[in-house]
């Protein structure tokens, strides 16, 4: 289960999406992110779990969408081992009312750390900088922020 927190409805740049944009924003936080704030870009894949597969939404608009929140930062688009990646910038400032977080299947962009709680016991590594993750967990921004060429790497999608 996804937080979408209040906070979120008062930033300027939301405010400022379309409503077809303001349901992407919505389902990449709660249909497609993992518990580490990350996915698989597949614009196909978006149709299909945030717009229900609508044909009214194009695979072209499913893209410029990645690309205008990259633009304004607020997701970090990166290639790994040739795979096209999503990463929410402020991912732990949206779910820090979560009482557990699963590790992700996914590689972390570069200069992120991640967070998770699976519980006391759970496959002998129960935590990592669970208590401190809206400070310890993700980019640092003084050390490295999604503004820095090497993490914000916007990438070319491609259809499968």
């Amino acid at each position: 289960m996804r937080n979408i927190v209040q906070e979120m409805h008062k930033d300027l740049w939301y405010r400022s999406l379309s409503i077809l944009e303001k349901l992407a924003w919505y389902g990449m936080i709660c249909q497609l992110a993992d518990d580490q704030g990350r996915f698989l870009v597949d614009p196909i894949e978006m149709r299909h779990m945030v717009f229900s597969g609508n044909q009214d939404v194009t695979t072209d608009q499913a893209e410029e969408i990645f690309r205008k929140f990259a633009e304004a930062r607020k997701i970090v688009l990166y290639v790994h081992k040739n795979d096209n990646y999503c990463q929410i910038v402020n991912w732990w400032k949206y779910q820090f009312h979560a009482k557990f977080m699963a590790k992700s299947t996914y590689p972390a962009p570069a200069g992120w750390t991640d967070c998770w709680n699976s519980g006391v016991g759970i496959h002998n590594d129960p935590s990592k900088n669970w208590k401190k993750r809206e400070k310890a967990g993700g980019f640092k921004a003084k050390t490295h922020s999604p503004a820095s060429s090497s993490v914000n790497q916007t990438v070319d999608i491609q259809e499968p």
